[in-house]
């Protein structure tokens, strides 16, 4: 996806970013987190003309001249927001995440994560990501062979939180076998070009599964339209996001090393191209890549949640 948050100056006791202006959006909202897969909490509201944090001096933000037009300026020193998100710690990593606003106050879903790295003067330094990669999938809870879908016959979904959902009506009746409702479902993913695969799992159970790295599954409610969640099993209102980690520039040499017992799939393009490296009981658990410059990283496990660990080098770093 593109790059929500660019860091301009990364010193000691302050971050300087810049997100792009967008029309009908009024500004954004920060949450701060220690890593990608813990809770993130919001810290601060910056309106389109951009505000600094208190102990920011007024001359850090220099002049500010045409590089500038277009883009909403954040300048904090994290100890300013400390005291509200623990995650803000100076001398650590922390991952930075952004909703943007509407002009009448409300908040869009959280974007793309953004790791922010501590200030150094070390050239081609290292960091670590590690932690859980989610699956991105629903699976209804219902077990039996049929369902009713006389009446509960719709399913709204789809694929991203700014697209209109997709309405599908599958095969009406009393006695609806599961595998019916599987094909149909399927062929409307296709006809509606919708990257889910549904499938029978478990005992009995649908399943639907993401079939590219940026793709959400987000199921509307029974009461807005969306009755097969019933039958199915389906959480109301349900939503699986993926792992979208955006990465501090000039990131290059990298190893990544599945921990869990679940395949692991990554990619650094969001709709495809995905690397499966295999379960840490396989003799080959780990990819490495060198010299290659990566923006961004999508990871999930394949039909279930999976650990990872990796290592990853900037080359060329420079103090900013």
């Amino acid at each position: 996806m593109s790059r929500s948050i660019s860091i301009v100056r990364r010193k000691p006791n302050l971050v300087d970013l810049t997100i792009r202006k967008r029309p009908g959006i009024t500004g954004f909202r920060f949450g701060a987190s220690v890593n990608f897969d813990a809770a993130f909490t919001t810290f601060a509201v910056v309106p389109n003309y951009g505000i600094k944090s208190p102990s920011v001096p007024e001359v850090a933000a220099g002049h500010v001249g045409s590089q500038f037009r277009g883009l909403v300026r954040f300048l904090f020193d994290p100890a300013d927001y400390f005291a509200t998100a623990a995650a803000l710690v100076d001398a650590n990593p922390f991952y930075l995440r952004v909703e943007s606003q509407n002009p009448d106050g409300s908040f869009n879903s959280p974007e793309a994560m953004h790791l922010v790295l501590p200030p150094s003067v070390q050239p081609n330094r290292s960091f670590f990501l590690r932690g859980t990669a989610p699956a991105i999938i629903l699976t209804g809870s219902d077990t039996n062979v049929t369902v009713d879908t006389s009446v509960n016959d719709t399913l709204r979904i789809r694929a991203n939180d700014s697209d209109d959902y997709t309405e599908i009506i599958v095969t009406s009746g009393a006695v609806t076998a599961k595998t019916v409702i599987r094909d149909d479902l399927n062929t409307a993913f296709i006809t509606n070009n919708l990257p889910f695969l549904a499938s029978i799992v478990g005992t009995n159970q649908i399943q639907i599964d993401s079939t590219i790295p940026a793709a959400f599954i987000d199921i509307d409610t029974i009461a807005n339209g969306s009755t097969l969640n019933t039958p199915l099993g389906l959480a109301d209102g349900a939503t699986v996001t993926p792992l979208e980690i955006q990465l501090p520039m000039q990131c290059n040499d990298f190893e990544i090393k599945n921990d869990g017992a679940i395949d692991l799939l990554f990619s650094f393009n969001p709709t495809g191209g995905e690397y499966l490296i295999p379960s840490n009981v396989a003799p080959f658990s780990s990819v490495s890549k060198y010299i290659t410059s990566v923006s961004q990283i999508f990871l999930r496990g394949s039909g279930d949640t999976t650990t990872f660990s990796s290592i990853w080098t900037l080359r060329n770093d420079r103090p900013m």
